[in-house]
């Protein structure tokens, strides 16, 4: 099967990130209760870490491509890559969560990100789809995690992810 073609203009980007955002959108008389949940995109770090991130934080989802390191840079900043003619900065957040470095293979994806004013890459070792999370019982857990889902998925709160202190050379 042939990959389809990425989108070549700006305009055909915004048609499908509008298609996006209305996908992942969930009617309320879906849920149980009538209680709407936010739907989450729900990826794996390596073999142990599951992690979500609300859809309104992705821009999109690119495979895997060669990151260029940049000298000097953050830990937590595994390098650039190319993103339509653009430089986006790739983030390693098992790096920046855990203090592990990541490993990155050619079936990763890296998760295009937005958030406190910036865009990011944030490679993925899988996507494993879409859940609907209704707000946990324990509330957040750190300034970057900011839930549980199912008791075994951390929530990210990416703005937050992307205000911290490392990433900001403090």
């Amino acid at each position: 099967m042939v990959p389809p073609e990425f989108p070549s203009t700006l305009a055909e980007r915004a048609v499908l990130q509008q298609r996006a955002l209305h996908l992942a959108q969930t009617p309320a008389s879906s849920e149980e209760g009538g209680q709407a949940g936010e739907p989450l995109l729900h990826f794996r770090l390596d073999a142990d870490e599951e992690y979500a991130i609300a859809y309104r934080f992705l821009d999109e989802i690119l495979p895997m491509t060669p990151i260029t390191p940049v000298p000097y840079a953050p830990q937590a900043i595994l390098g650039v890559i190319n993103r339509l003619g653009q430089l986006l900065p790739v983030l390693d957040l098992r790096r920046l969560l855990s203090r592990r470095e990541s490993t990155l293979h050619e079936e990763c994806r890296i998760l295009v990100v937005r958030g406190a004013g910036m865009t990011v890459g944030i490679p993925v070792a899988e996507v494993l789809g879409k859940v609907i999370h209704r707000s946990s019982p324990r509330g957040r857990i750190d300034e970057v995690i900011e839930g549980l889902h199912e008791e075994r998925i951390m929530v990210l709160n990416v703005d937050a992810l992307l205000s911290h202190p490392t990433l900001q050379g403090r």
